[in-house]
């Protein structure tokens, strides 16, 4: 889903193309982010706010590539949680979901139903889960803190016990 200006689209693609056309301001701001799922049950990572600046015809190529390096190299990334397997033990009624460490991570941060809380492992366990119960489940990495806190992309899941 982007935003830019009073526009809003949702893609599926993870690209967007946007043109400069000829007497059009040359800067444009616009914020993104990722979401799995739809309506009320959707789930969606924070935004991504960014600015960009055209080439002007007294800049050249090479000096907007550098200023797009620098950004990348100055901005710690994380990568999402993988491997996200929900595990359902009948007898207590206890559903463990766990996840690939991330390298780099010093924590992760959940959301299950309204609940937003931050974990120092790679695993989570709610209960009591009884059949025909659901929610959805999403985890992201994090590394820091406050202002300069990074945090990877989310990875959700809808649970739905039968």
């Amino acid at each position: 889903e982007i935003v830019c200006g009073d526009v809003k689209k949702s893609f599926k693609e993870n690209y967007f193309t946007y043109t400069f056309k000829d007497g059009e301001k040359t800067e444009i701001s616009f914020k993104v982010r990722a979401y799995s799922g739809s309506g009320d049950s959707a789930v969606y990572s924070d935004w991504a706010e960014k600015h960009y600046a055209a080439p002007t015809e007294d800049d050249s190529s090479s000096a907007a590539e550098s200023t797009e390096s620098k950004t990348s190299e100055e901005n710690k990334t994380l990568k999402m949680p993988s491997n996200l397997k929900p595990v359902y033990d009948a007898e207590s009624e206890t559903v463990t979901f766990t996840w690939d460490k991330v390298d780099g991570a010093e924590g992760y941060e959940y959301k299950a139903g309204d609940q937003t809380k931050k974990l120092d492992k790679a695993q989570i366990k709610f209960n009591p889960v009884k059949p025909g119960d659901s929610f959805s489940f999403a985890i992201r990495a994090y590394a820091g803190s406050g202002d300069s806190a990074v945090y990877s992309e989310w990875n959700a899941v809808h649970y739905e016990q039968s």
